[in-house]
């Protein structure tokens, strides 16, 4: 249930199959106007309607509460892309029966991730936080990489240009290490 904070009369429910989205339902209440429950389904499958409905606020709230992939679907629906959502989502995941020790993941749709360790002091009485040892991901450093090559696509390729005409710059670094070497 998403209550819209510009109208708090204003309420809209999804019920969907997450397997199938196409099996979606909407429905919207505007209690300034009427407490009539009207169905929303067929104004999302317009391209102009769902531009307008879901500003950032909406896709927030849809982010953290497990609706993205209602996002995800009606923005390919109407060929959208309005780049990634940077909201993070983050769940706890408790590693031990007593209470006492737990990971807290955090991640969005940009692919950034975050994780810290909450571990109860008992001499202390208080969390101790600290971050999770890194584990290296190489799929996710290759789609970091290329996610911010992609930004400067351009840029990257004048700068190579300018500063080092038909790669003599690389011949020239590759010649003074073989040269220090020996």
């Amino acid at each position: 249930m998403y209550i819209d904070p510009f109208n708090p009369n204003a309420t809209t429910w999804f019920e969907y199959n997450v397997c199938d989205l196409t099996d979606f339902k909407c429905s919207f209440v505007d209690g300034s106007v009427s407490w009539e429950i009207q169905d929303c389904s067929d104004a999302l499958y317009d391209k102009d309607t769902w531009m307008m409905a879901t500003n950032e606020e909406f896709r927030k709230w849809a982010w953290r509460n497990g609706h993205f992939n209602v996002l995800r679907y009606f923005d390919d629906y109407h060929g959208i892309d309005w780049g990634c959502n940077s909201t993070m989502a983050c769940n706890w995941e408790p590693l031990d029966e007593e209470g006492a020790l737990y990971k807290y993941h955090c991640e969005n749709e940009c692919g950034d991730y975050t994780c810290e360790d909450w571990v109860w002091s008992y001499e202390e009485e208080d969390w101790m936080v600290s971050e999770c040892p890194v584990e290296w991901d190489a799929e996710m450093a290759f789609a970091k990489s290329a996610r911010l090559a992609r930004g400067y696509d351009e840029t990257i390729g004048k700068a190579v240009d300018a500063f080092c005409p038909n790669g003599s710059c690389v011949v020239n670094a590759t010649t003074a290490l073989v040269m220090q070497a020996d």
